[in-house]
């Protein structure tokens, strides 16, 4: 499910409980599936991330696995998301972010005007133009020092971010809040980021074993990749699924209309409005000799 996207076999029981404790979304191939996979292709083709030679072949790479997978909105996305970028830092160019997402957005609807009516396309662009506006903010609000103690204050800020822009679509589509969704994220995205390596890993390993001299060496490695693999694996499900029993996991039956999620939406950008407002009126006092 995370690396190909494909959920069939996933029983109802797990789909539940990652619904529950906020973690359905490492189930769906998106920008964090996609960035792992082009990093590891970079590493694989020499590490010269700025090399137009390197980027280009990563790119074809990440390209011909979105499309294997069926490209689904959320893969297309991150994977036009990441081109434009990646072609910018290559040949030396500046972009807006948001103007990429927006660029993305149009191309993406241009191709497929139904894709306007995918929860997958909504969400996925709603999670990324929200961590582009809020994370600033949440991230600049506590003065850190410490590495370990910044990745965790980042990927909170990344997470509350993401959910600021998507719990609006999500209570009125599902109708449930997850409450520990925040918790979940610490577990899920570690883990689904050594899942993902793992398996990239177990797929480069399995055609050594067709080569007689190395194939007593790569057995080994095999085995101990997929041991590693099922562990980490069996480890998340167990967590997620203890995480979905908490009291107070979720809350149900939460009925919103249209007008309402318009409503909430308004207020989310006079909120940004406002800060944005008061950091320009704060850049430009300290500007004041």
């Amino acid at each position: 499910a995370m690396a190909l996207g494909d959920k069939s076999a996933l029983d109802s029981n797990t789909r539940n409980s990652y619904s529950i404790s906020g973690a359905s979304h490492i189930l769906a191939v998106s920008g964090l599936h996609i960035g792992i996979i082009f990093q590891l292709f970079i590493f694989l083709l020499g590490g010269r991330k700025y090399s137009v030679y390197t980027i280009i072949l990563s790119l074809i790479s990440i390209w011909t696995y979105v499309f294997l997978i069926g490209l689904p909105a959320s893969a297309v996305r991150a994977a036009i998301m990441l081109s434009a970028y990646s072609l910018s830092l290559a040949f030396h160019r500046t972009g807006l972010p948001l103007n990429t997402l927006s660029s993305a957005y149009i191309f993406m609807l241009f191709i497929s005007p139904l894709y306007l009516f995918e929860l997958s396309f909504q969400l996925s662009f709603l999670a990324v133009a929200s961590i582009l506006l809020f994370f600033t903010p949440l991230y600049t609000l506590l003065p850190i020092r410490s590495r370990f103690i910044r990745w965790a204050w980042g990927l909170l800020c990344v997470s509350l971010a993401a959910q600021i822009g998507t719990l609006p679509v999500i209570v009125y589509t599902f109708g449930r809040i997850s409450c520990y969704s925040l918790l979940t994220n610490y577990i899920a995205i570690p883990a689904a980021t050594l899942i993902l390596y793992l398996g990239a890993a177990l797929i480069l390993f399995s055609p050594l074993t067709l080569w007689a001299p190395i194939a007593p060496v790569a057995a080994p490695l095999i085995s101990l990749t997929s041991g590693a693999l099922t562990s980490i694996t069996q480890f998340l499900n167990t967590a997620i699924k203890l995480i979905s029993m908490l009291p107070g996991a979720s809350i149900e039956n939460v009925r919103i209309s249209l007008p309402q999620v318009i409503g909430l939406y308004a207020i989310i950008l006079l909120i940004y409005a406002l800060w944005r407002r008061i950091d320009k009126q704060k850049s430009s006092e300290c500007k004041i000799p």
